[in-house]
């Protein structure tokens, strides 16, 4: 643990490396600088992840970065079992993309950079989860936007994949304004960009009041942009413009968990800032929820395998941030635990699929369980950890989130989760059955990928299958006891209502409820498109259904929306801007300046020919004067004496004949 805070060193360092030698050195082979370092980043948090769980004591370091005024600005690490869990979860899925990623992107064209920004990806996520500040949290969230840019628009000689990185940069950079100004409000009502610090005022009520709310809604923004959350969600389907693998690390390791990582992290700011202990709808659990239930329902009507799973990875997010909006920490933590698994694993299936099949629609597939037995078996296991099967990973992680809401008295949000449940194994069987099963409806030869391929699918369903057995009831519980920052337990203590529930009849009854939904949704999708293979009759007997399936088909119009606003402020309202700038702001300056010019003219000419003329004739005047004075001046003191004697002759003359 005394050495997790090397890892985005070690990994930015590999960046470099491969950036500066990945061509000459290395002959194009970029991954001889990344792997080592993504290996040795793995290694690291393991250990740490054992060590914490061994009762290891949290790391927290800080250096004094420089003083401005009165204050001084400290950056640091804290590395406690939060930390552990995430370095896991975001080593992991790094490595197993990185070696997917030698043979699926074999022979690309920028093979070298793709393996350096995916270096510099990990980096900037290991950066985020090892902050200690707010501060520097935001170098880690940065990093992420750009180098999602880059890898998005990997294959930036095609327009749509361009467009693709640049929406997804400025949709997230909307949030980011939010986390900024967010952090700045922080800082000025505590005086710190100290996560740990920010949240223990909060606690302790010197947080508080409109100032805390405001401070929590702006972080908020930042979350619903990084991790996808309605109306900032419409950039994630259109990121699968980028390599399959760069979807599998932005989906479920990195970018889109960012914000839930953010929200989780500074739990209490958003617990006493919402007011979450009551119970009573709030802009996180509605905008979680409002997340979850359109994700799920516009994964129903794709046919790219790719966008099935982006919105299925938008429906999960949601069911994070309402876990989080519930107050079930541990839940939410666990669910990103997990998901990470099988998302990753997913993901990289599909790109399996797309590697053998050269085509990304689901309806030029079918019938690849065949050919294709290791993609097959390790997509099977991911579906059904998706769907929450028992006793599969995502049951635990999902059930624990169902349960919480409702033992938390979110009667509402539960039954919200339990339809998306439903959903959820209704469109992962509906592609599991178009893509694998029936007949090949395709051209070509579909054959299976090679080990470097298939070996990361079948690591990732491991922990897929298993690691919901680390949240199970009990002791061993990971994050609801040792994963936990110590100032949950504080929230929990100070709002009893957010505290954990007890194991009893009622959760077994809500488990079971969880597990028969999915069970429905799979017995469905099964009935409709594997033995009755007749799902557009039933959609087209009915009006009502048409209409929705227009509505999903075209994503509620939201694309439709922004590319209106984007029209109207690139075409009218730039062309009234312009037009105001040209024919009144530059009329108006150019009178002005014509004005100025003739006032000018005007001022000149008085100077030259009154001020400069009196001048001149002054001068003039007293050139004369003193030259004809000078000529008086003869030295004869006879002369002065006579002079002076008839001036004062004068004089009295003069006087005389006035009085």
């Amino acid at each position: 643990m005394n050495i997790v805070w090397v890892l985005p060193i070690v990994n930015a360092l590999a960046f470099l490396l491969c950036i500066f030698f990945g061509k000459s050195v290395t002959r194009g082979r970029g991954h001889v600088w990344t792997i080592p370092a993504a290996v040795f980043s793995w290694v690291v948090a393991m250990v740490a992840f054992v060590q914490n769980a061994m009762g290891h004591d949290n790391v927290l370091q800080s250096v004094e970065w420089f003083n401005f005024g009165a204050g001084t600005l400290r950056v640091g690490v804290t590395i406690d079992g939060f930390t552990t869990v995430m370095a896991v979860v975001v080593t992991t899925i790094s490595l197993m993309v990185q070696i997917y990623s030698i043979a699926y992107m074999r022979g690309e064209i920028r093979y070298v950079q793709y393996f350096a920004t995916l270096s510099l990806f990990t980096s900037g996520m290991l950066t985020l989860i090892v902050a200690d500040s707010l501060f520097l949290a935001i170098f880690g969230w940065e990093i992420m936007g750009l180098c999602s840019y880059l890898l998005i628009g990997h294959y930036f000689e095609e327009r749509a994949n361009s467009s693709a990185g640049i929406k997804a940069f400025l949709t997230t950079r909307t949030g980011d304004l939010g986390l900024l100004i967010g952090t700045i409000i922080c800082f000025w009502a505590v005086g710190t960009f100290n996560i740990q610090e920010i949240n223990e005022a909060a606690i302790s009520g010197e947080f508080t009041g409109t100032i805390l709310l405001v401070a929590g809604i702006c972080l908020f923004i930042g979350a619903m942009g990084k991790s996808a959350q309605f109306p900032l969600h419409t950039w994630l389907p259109d990121a699968m413009a980028g390599p399959t693998p760069v979807s599998a690390l932005i989906h479920a390791a990195t970018m889109v968990v960012a914000g839930v990582y953010l929200l989780a992290r500074m739990f209490p700011v958003f617990v006493v800032g919402f007011d979450i202990s009551g119970a009573a709808p709030h802009l996180i659990v509605i905008i979680g929820s409002i997340t979850a239930i359109i994700g799920a329902l516009l994964a129903l009507v794709q046919f790219d395998i790719k966008k099935v799973l982006a919105y299925s990875t938008i429906s999960q997010l949601g069911f994070m941030v309402f876990a989080i909006g519930v107050g079930a920490w541990p839940a939410a933590v666990f669910h990103l635990f997990t998901h990470a698994f099988f998302k990753a694993l997913l993901f990289l299936g599909s790109g399996s699929v797309i590697h053998a099949v050269h085509e990304q629609d689901m309806r030029k597939m079918g019938g690849l369980r065949h050919v294709m037995r290791k993609t097959y078996g390790t997509w099977l296991v991911g579906t059904l950890a998706l769907c929450g099967v028992f006793p599969l990973a995502g049951f635990f992680s999902k059930d624990e989130i169902l349960s919480a809401a409702f033992h938390h008295n979110y009667q509402w949000v539960w039954a919200i989760g339990l339809s998306v449940a439903f959903l959820t194994a209704f469109y992962m069987f509906r592609a599991t059955h178009m893509v694998f099963h029936g007949k090949y409806r395709g051209d070509g030869h579909p054959h299976e990928s090679e080990a470097l391929m298939t070996t990361p699918l079948i690591l990732l369903a491991i922990p897929s299958a298993l690691v919901g057995f680390l949240g199970m009831p009990g002791d061993f519980n990971v994050f609801s006891h040792w994963a936990e920052p110590h100032l949950v337990h504080e929230v929990v203590k100070e709002f009893p209502a957010l505290g954990e529930h007890a194991f009893d009849l009622s959760t077994v009854i809500l488990a079971v409820a969880s597990v028969a939904v999915a069970g429905l949704g799979i017995f469905l999708a099964t009935w409709i498109y594997l033995w009755k293979k007749t799902p557009g009759d039933i959609i087209d007997r009915y009006a009502i259904l048409r209409r929705i399936r227009h509505v999903l088909v075209h994503k509620y119009y939201l694309d439709h929306l922004y590319g209106a606003i984007v029209y109207f402020i690139r075409e009218p309202l730039a062309q009234a801007v312009y037009w105001t700038n040209q024919n009144i702001i530059d009329a108006t300056l150019n009178v002005t300046a014509a004005a100025t010019v003739k006032a000018g003219l005007a001022i000149y000419a008085i100077d030259q020919k009154v001020i400069d003329t009196a001048y001149n004739e002054s001068a003039s005047g007293a050139n004369k004067s003193g030259r004809f004075l000078r000529r008086m001046q003869t030295g004869q003191v006879q002369q002065y004496a006579g002079v002076l004697f008839a001036a004062s002759c004068v004089i009295g003359v003069v006087l005389a004949v006035v009085v």
